[in-house]
């Protein structure tokens, strides 16, 4: 089952050779993202939506930030 949220970016930051990291604000009541989940990423002025894999869930969960 697909579920969509708005969600909001918290922070950004940009790396070498054009990564970038986006921290983004996470619903509660959304699952918690099992090892190697993809989230669909869309912005508001974007017809496609991105595959984004979801890093550090885990360790931001043990400092009590989520």
């Amino acid at each position: 089952m697909i579920n969509f949220k708005k969600l909001s970016v918290a922070h950004i930051k940009h790396h070498r050779a054009g990564f970038v990291s986006l921290v983004v604000s996470y619903d509660k009541t959304m699952p918690v993202p099992e090892p190697g989940q993809f989230f669909m990423l869309k912005t508001e002025n974007r017809l496609i939506a991105r595959p984004i894999s979801v890093h550090n869930y885990f360790r931001l969960l043990r400092k009590g930030a989520v």
